[in-house]
């Protein structure tokens, strides 16, 4: 199961974010896997975070257009890891011409009256390329689709008992 948004960034225009499971014994075979298919060999050397490193990563191209990262915290569940990857959404919206907090995003510093002591997903940091109606801005993995469905079905079953 996956999930991927596409961003772009003055620096690095647009890029992939793709998020999965993956088993701990599996991270060498997905590094030569990703190698091979966009054909820029592994670098064998691990990065500084001098030169880059981000943190949880374990693998990077020899070129540094790609690299792959574990989830640090795994007993969150996630929660950050999506955060992460829906970067691009504003801490802020615009109602009736004021900005007001996005509540809509649960990831938010208290300056935009969220729970986080920290701004860091707050920062502009890329924007999510498309719109929330248009395909192929993001997307998940179809068992996942198909999880998250029968989920929410048996609760608007329980619901309605």
């Amino acid at each position: 199961m996956y999930l991927w948004v596409r961003e772009t960034t003055s620096e690095l225009g647009e890029h992939w974010h793709i998020a999965f499971h993956l088993p701990h014994g599996k991270r060498k075979a997905i590094a030569s896997y990703i190698a091979d298919l966009l054909g820029e060999p592994l670098d064998h050397q691990p990065r500084t975070s001098a030169q880059g490193k981000t943190e949880g990563e374990f693998a990077c191209s020899v070129w540094r257009s790609w690299h792959l990262a574990k989830d640090i915290h795994p007993k969150r569940s996630g929660y950050y890891l999506a955060a992460y990857l829906g970067k691009g959404e504003p801490s802020e919206r615009l109602s009736r011409g004021n900005l007001i907090p996005n509540t809509r995003k649960p990831v938010r510093g208290r300056a935009f009256g969220g729970r986080e002591r920290s701004a860091r997903y707050d920062a502009t940091q890329g924007q999510i390329t498309g719109t929330a109606a248009l395909k192929k801005r993001f997307d998940i993995a179809r068992p996942l689709k198909q999880a998250m469905k029968c989920r929410q079905n048996a609760d608007l079953r329980g619901v309605r008992s």
